[in-house]
């Protein structure tokens, strides 16, 4: 499982971004990024491998596009459609709880706490 830590987050977001020229829709084209929000993870609580669904408003397509945030470790999405999200939750979550939010861009979303399996830290 490939996780990227926060402080290089911006370069590989801006990476992603730049990258194309295969003639499609630009993935931004019709994203607000003001509905970006998350309503709920599940399952709950969070196990280290595991897959969770995330469900919200203002995602795009593009997973290569989307990371989320558990605390402080930032995974790429798998799947994405406008409301919902694949990840799988990274290894090395050090607490009871994690914040979880949706990154898009340079653009976060709100975070929501979700408690943590113990097995999976």
């Amino acid at each position: 499982m490939k996780t990227v830590r926060s402080i290089g987050l911006a370069a590989l977001l801006a990476a992603s971004a730049c990258s194309g020229g295969s003639g499609e829709t630009e993935p931004y084209a019709a994203w607000n990024p003001a509905e970006l929000h998350v309503d709920a993870v599940t399952p709950q609580p969070l196990s280290a491998g595991a897959e969770v669904t995330i469900r919200g408003r203002g995602f795009i397509r593009d997973p290569s596009l989307v990371f989320v945030r558990f605390g402080s470790t930032a995974v790429r999405a798998e799947a994405a459609t406008p409301t919902e999200l694949r990840v799988r939750v990274p290894e090395g979550l050090r607490w009871d709880f994690a914040e979880v939010q949706v990154m898009i861009s340079s653009y976060e979303s709100n975070g929501v706490t979700v408690p943590v399996s113990r097995a999976a830290r």
